[in-house]
């Protein structure tokens, strides 16, 4: 992880770029983006989104927990996608914070990609690392490596 530490925009997120990573424009990424990586060879991206939930949702993930969003997000993310859920929703942590991380593949291109959501208290956001099915040179190990540690170094 590199030592500078940056901020995502105002949304008050502090991370930091994995080596080997480069700063994307977030104009170029998903809608909503608010960071957006490239690995250098190209073959991989890593971004953060803010997921937009209204009162009632945010009381529901308050009460029970991130689970029960995280499997309908995976649900409507995979079919998004065109995609098929290749490890279902698994709780985990980011930091201090609740998270749930699941995984998907993509159907038509084959890419694949693992979606952490975190929860932060107060907003949700979803961190993407996706890996191009045509570069075989991508571990996915190594990707989940990279995605752990930055994960876990992000600061809300």
């Amino acid at each position: 992880m590199g030592s500078e530490v940056l901020r995502a925009g105002d949304t008050g997120l502090r991370y930091r770029i994995p080596a080997g990573w480069v700063q994307g424009a977030v104009d170029d990424a998903a809608p909503g983006s608010v960071v957006w990586l490239v690995r250098d060879d190209l073959a991989a991206t890593l971004s953060i989104r803010q997921v937009s939930i209204d009162g009632v949702t945010r009381g529901d993930i308050d009460r029970n927990g991130l689970q029960r969003f995280a499997d309908l997000h995976s649900a409507l993310t995979s079919e998004e996608m065109r995609g098929s859920i290749v490890a279902h929703p698994v709780a985990t942590h980011a930091g201090s914070s609740p998270a749930s991380m699941y995984e998907c593949q993509i159907n038509d291109s084959r890419d694949w990609v693992r979606i952490v959501l975190v929860d932060t208290g107060t907003k949700v956001y979803q961190v993407n690392i996706l890996a191009a099915a045509k570069v075989a040179a991508v571990s996915r190990d190594e990707l989940v490596r990279v995605l752990n540690a930055f994960v876990n170094a992000l600061a809300w």
